[in-house]
């Protein structure tokens, strides 16, 4: 098609005679009007387009990209935008092309639509396809982490009946009726009585907890449906999770478990219903911009990139916390990737695999990859956890210990929901506050 159009579009290609007299390649002034200079040319281009690439692909945009390439759904749970990074990846590529099209047209002078026929593409796909994978980086190596500094342990000392922070400091009654009474001897107010007052810190309480309550649900579902066709695989589920909680999920197998973690999380676009986290409506989001607002998640069927070493692995969901591109990675590297670097080995810190952070993801053992995929999920900055059946294929001992870690995660401050057959894991020990049932 490519070569029909060229070959038709005179105006621009002159046809068949092709393009002459194209003059050779010229660097600030210089002209490079001899063989050698032409070859000294080219090969200084090659240099500085073999170093950005170099730049980009042993960078975490380079993780990025492999991710891309290994498994874009598990990438997009993470917070990668897979659409935009499909773009830039064409845009880059299309970009070293053409630089290699001048340099064919100023090298030899002349071009020609028979310079790009059918054969050329098919060799250019075997190029392609023939060429190994590419090993993983080394990036995994162990590098020192950089302390954070301590917060600041200093408070904003809260005025009385701060309405905009909905906070109340009690007054004694007498000072407040004292108060009154001297705006009323002003002419102000009538003096405020001592029910009025019961009256009125009742229904300030009142709003208060309102409030508390409001300002503590980190996800509501209301009437959330999925059909697929005639199957009707989640009906009218309604359910609220507040910040800090453990929350079970259990049905039967086939009850819709996994469906309604795809529609929570946007994999799945709901029939009917809303999705709400943090007060914010994502019901039709897409699963990356959903993780970015803080909601990670695992997989039923164990996902992992297998051919990343066990680092790369976490940092995909550090870039995607941090967001990615191809110009960061190439000027502006450095405060990027030690915020990267810094977030996921923290999150390999907490599931106790930085010994392994140099191996490849594929040697581990399933238990360790079942712990890799939540350090992953944890390098994104969680603030809701979702976990689908993270003991599945593990033993007793095995089972024990992930559920003494999920516990420990949730009085770390992680807001827990999982789903888990047996909810007395680990001899009673993994116990969510709420269990739902879905289901008959």
């Amino acid at each position: 098609m490519i070569y029909v159009v060229l070959l038709n579009w005179v105006d621009v290609t002159r046809g068949p005679m092709g393009i002459r007299g194209i003059p050779p390649i010229s660097l600030f002034g210089w002209q490079a009007d001899t063989l050698l200079s032409r070859y000294l040319a080219v090969a200084v281009i090659a240099v500085a387009c073999v170093w950005v690439l170099h730049r980009l692909t042993h960078s975490y945009y380079g993780n990025a990209l492999r991710a891309l390439r290994e498994d874009d759904q598990c990438a997009d749970s993470m917070g990668i935008n897979v659409e935009r990074l499909k773009i830039e990846s064409f845009v880059v590529a299309t970009f070293f092309a053409g630089i290699a099209g001048a340099l064919l047209a100023h090298t030899s002078a002349y071009i020609a639509p028979d310079n790009f026929r059918f054969m050329e593409s098919i060799l250019i796909l075997a190029m392609v396809v023939v060429r190994r994978a590419g090993q993983p980086s080394r990036r995994g190596r162990r590098r020192p982490v950089h302390d954070r500094p301590a917060g600041s342990a200093a408070r904003h000392r809260r005025l009385p009946h701060d309405r905009r922070r909905g906070d109340h400091v009690p007054v004694h009654p007498a000072a407040a009726q004292g108060h009154a009474g001297r705006r009323h001897r002003a002419g102000l107010r009538p003096p405020l009585l001592l029910p009025r007052l019961g009256h009125h810190r009742r229904r300030h309480a009142r709003r208060l907890e309102v409030r508390r309550i409001m300002s503590n649900t980190l996800l509501s579902i209301q009437g959330l449906t999925r059909r697929f066709g005639g199957l009707l695989a989640v009906s009218d589920v309604s359910a609220t999770i507040a910040k800090g909680e453990l929350v079970g999920l259990i049905g039967p197998n086939g009850a819709g478990k996994t469906t309604l973690f795809n529609l929570i999380t946007g994999f799945t676009p709901p029939s009917d219903g809303t999705v709400t986290f943090d007060g914010q409506d994502v019901t039709g989001r897409k699963p990356w911009q959903i993780a970015r607002m803080g909601m990670g998640r695992t997989f039923q069927n164990l996902r992992v990139f297998p051919n990343m070493t066990v680092f790369d692995n976490v940092s995909v969901g550090a870039v995607g916390a941090f967001g990615q591109s191809p110009w960061r990675a190439l000027v502006n590297g450095g405060a990027h990737s030690r915020a990267v670097s810094e977030r996921s080995w923290e999150a390999l810190e907490r599931v106790g695999l930085t010994a392994q952070a140099g191996d490849i993801a594929a040697n581990l053992s399933y238990g360790k990859r079942k712990y890799l995929e939540i350090a992953r999920a944890l390098a994104t900055s969680p603030r809701l956890l979702i976990l689908d059946e993270p003991a599945a294929g593990l033993n007793d001992t095995e089972t024990a210990e992930l559920a003494d870690f999920i516990r420990r995660l949730h009085a770390g401050g992680v807001t827990v929901l999982l789903v888990e057959h047996d909810m007395t894991a680990g001899d009673g020990k993994l116990q969510p506050r709420h269990r739902a049932c879905l289901g008959p």
